[in-house]
Protein backbone atom coordinates (compact mmCIF):
# COMPACT_ATOMS: atom_id res chain seq x y z
CA UNK A 1 0.00 0.00 0.00
CA UNK A 2 1.19 3.62 -0.67
CA UNK A 3 0.91 4.26 3.55
CA UNK A 4 3.55 1.30 3.69
CA UNK A 5 5.65 2.70 1.41
CA UNK A 6 5.44 6.40 2.76
CA UNK A 7 6.21 4.97 5.82
CA UNK A 8 9.49 3.07 5.10
CA UNK A 9 11.05 6.79 3.65
CA UNK A 10 9.39 8.83 6.67
CA UNK A 11 10.11 6.42 9.33
CA UNK A 12 13.94 5.44 8.70
CA UNK A 13 16.18 4.56 11.12
CA UNK A 14 19.21 6.76 12.10
CA UNK A 15 22.38 6.03 10.41
CA UNK A 16 24.92 5.07 11.59
CA UNK A 17 23.57 4.67 15.30
CA UNK A 18 24.79 5.97 17.61
CA UNK A 19 25.54 2.86 19.89
CA UNK A 20 26.13 -0.91 19.26
CA UNK A 21 25.20 -3.59 21.16
CA UNK A 22 27.06 -7.08 21.96
CA UNK A 23 26.53 -10.15 23.78
CA UNK A 24 28.29 -11.35 26.96
CA UNK A 25 29.58 -14.46 27.59
CA UNK A 26 26.91 -14.46 30.18
CA UNK A 27 24.13 -14.20 28.17
CA UNK A 28 23.12 -10.55 29.03
CA UNK A 29 23.78 -7.80 26.65
CA UNK A 30 25.71 -4.74 26.76
CA UNK A 31 25.05 -1.22 25.24
CA UNK A 32 28.52 0.86 23.76
CA UNK A 33 28.39 4.07 21.87
CA UNK A 34 30.18 4.62 18.80
CA UNK A 35 31.34 8.30 20.31
CA UNK A 36 33.29 8.22 22.62
CA UNK A 37 32.25 11.53 24.51
CA UNK A 38 28.87 9.54 24.73
CA UNK A 39 30.64 6.69 26.18
CA UNK A 40 33.00 8.69 28.69
CA UNK A 41 29.64 10.46 29.99
CA UNK A 42 28.10 6.66 30.45
CA UNK A 43 31.29 5.44 32.46
CA UNK A 44 30.67 8.46 34.85
CA UNK A 45 27.45 6.72 36.26
CA UNK A 46 27.31 3.99 38.36
CA UNK A 47 24.37 2.39 37.30
CA UNK A 48 23.56 0.86 33.69
CA UNK A 49 20.69 -0.52 31.94
CA UNK A 50 19.47 -3.99 31.06
CA UNK A 51 20.14 -4.22 27.72
CA UNK A 52 17.68 -6.43 25.71
CA UNK A 53 16.89 -6.97 21.89
CA UNK A 54 13.22 -8.20 20.82
CA UNK A 55 12.92 -9.67 16.94
CA UNK A 56 9.30 -8.29 15.83
CA UNK A 57 7.05 -9.89 13.34
CA UNK A 58 9.20 -8.36 10.47
CA UNK A 59 12.07 -9.79 11.81
CA UNK A 60 13.09 -6.77 12.47
CA UNK A 61 15.48 -6.07 15.81
CA UNK A 62 14.83 -3.69 19.01
CA UNK A 63 16.65 -2.48 21.16
CA UNK A 64 15.07 -2.52 24.48
CA UNK A 65 16.81 -0.18 27.60
CA UNK A 66 15.74 -1.05 31.15
CA UNK A 67 16.87 1.00 33.99
CA UNK A 68 15.97 0.29 37.71
CA UNK A 69 15.66 2.55 40.10
CA UNK A 70 16.82 0.86 43.13
CA UNK A 71 13.71 -0.73 45.60
CA UNK A 72 11.15 0.70 43.45
CA UNK A 73 8.36 -1.55 41.31
CA UNK A 74 6.79 1.68 39.36
CA UNK A 75 8.05 1.20 35.61
CA UNK A 76 7.44 3.55 33.16
CA UNK A 77 6.85 1.94 29.62
CA UNK A 78 8.84 4.85 27.45
CA UNK A 79 7.81 4.47 23.70
CA UNK A 80 9.88 6.15 21.59
CA UNK A 81 9.10 7.42 18.06
CA UNK A 82 10.35 5.09 15.02
CA UNK A 83 12.94 7.42 13.42
CA UNK A 84 14.69 7.52 16.91
CA UNK A 85 17.76 6.16 17.67
CA UNK A 86 17.44 5.31 21.33
CA UNK A 87 20.90 5.56 22.44
CA UNK A 88 20.41 9.03 21.21
CA UNK A 89 17.47 8.72 24.47
CA UNK A 90 19.67 7.06 26.69
CA UNK A 91 20.81 10.02 29.28
CA UNK A 92 16.93 11.34 28.91
CA UNK A 93 15.88 8.04 30.37
CA UNK A 94 18.35 7.91 32.89
CA UNK A 95 17.32 11.00 33.81
CA UNK A 96 13.66 10.45 34.28
CA UNK A 97 14.67 6.76 36.50
CA UNK A 98 16.84 8.80 38.61
CA UNK A 99 14.05 12.43 39.12
CA UNK A 100 11.38 10.84 39.29
CA UNK A 101 12.90 7.04 41.52
CA UNK A 102 10.93 4.75 39.03
CA UNK A 103 12.26 2.10 36.52
CA UNK A 104 12.22 3.33 32.87
CA UNK A 105 11.83 0.53 30.12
Amino acid sequence: SISRVVSRFAFFPPSPSSYKVTQNVDGTASLAFTQPELQAAADTFPTRPEVHTLLTSRNERVVVLHFKHPGVETTLLWSHANAMDVGEMYFFLLHLCSSLRINVV
